[in-house]
């Protein structure tokens, strides 16, 4: 399931530890399958996200793309939030099932998120756009 591990990735910008933790919740499912009363693919993100909040905080990540940094530069679950609503077709009602958040702190953390986000992106825009300039004054090119 590709979009499971784009949450995981999304979640931890380190492949290594995103395919771990789409492992950890491989296992999971197996083991807890005959118990479970939702959907595999709600089970499955919500119990992936489990994870990623508790096992990687400490994860290392590699030196990001800039144009990735924006994004990963958001709180983990604003990233997910963001994610979940713009990538998957799943309902607010599943959303609040996989955060293990309320629907009025989804959306705040949905409307915060991409407040932040593009904040960033402008930020990062500008400063790219101003080395430019210099850049350009400096060499006359």
């Amino acid at each position: 399931m590709q979009s499971l591990y784009q949450f995981a990735y999304a979640l931890v910008p380190n492949e290594l530890a995103s395919e771990q933790l789409v492992l950890q919740t491989y296992q999971a499912y197996m083991i807890e399958r005959k118990e479970m009363t939702e959907s595999m693919e709600l089970f499955l993100f919500q119990r992936l996200f489990q994870f990623a909040q508790t096992k990687c905080h400490n994860i290392r990540s590699p030196q990001l793309k800039p144009e990735l940094s924006p994004f990963y530069s958001l709180e983990s679950t604003q990233r997910a939030i963001l994610f979940l609503k713009h990538k998957t077709v799943f309902s607010f009602e599943q959303m609040e099932k996989i955060v293990n958040l309320f629907r009025h702190e989804i959306m705040s953390h949905l409307l915060i998120g991409r407040e932040r986000l593009l904040n960033q992106m402008g930020n990062s825009i500008e400063t790219r756009s101003n080395e430019q300039d210099e850049f350009d004054f400096k060499y006359q090119v």
